[in-house]
């Protein structure tokens, strides 16, 4: 594997779940990631710059990431009174 690929793969990999992480800080949702994943990847284009390429192969990792948090979210939900 050439350098360019294995940096470009260290690089998806380290982002695993990104949308997801800046989703359940922001404004939790259940699975909050994954439906701005969908809509960066629908619209081409995102407030936190997401590019959508990236957020096709971010996305099975949003969804790992999201049903990981989904107690936490829900408990933030309740608390708030959404």
């Amino acid at each position: 594997m050439s350098m360019p690929a294995r940096a470009a793969l260290a690089l998806l990999l380290s982002c695993g779940g990104c949308v997801s992480i800046a989703s359940t800080i922001a404004d939790p949702e259940p699975y909050g990631g994954v439906r701005l994943g969908g809509e960066i990847i629908c619209d081409g284009s995102s407030t936190l710059g997401g590019v959508p390429v990236l957020v096709a192969f971010d996305l099975p990792l949003s969804f790992l990431f999201d049903t990981l948090v989904l107690p936490y979210t829900l408990t933030k939900l309740r608390g708030s009174g959404d």
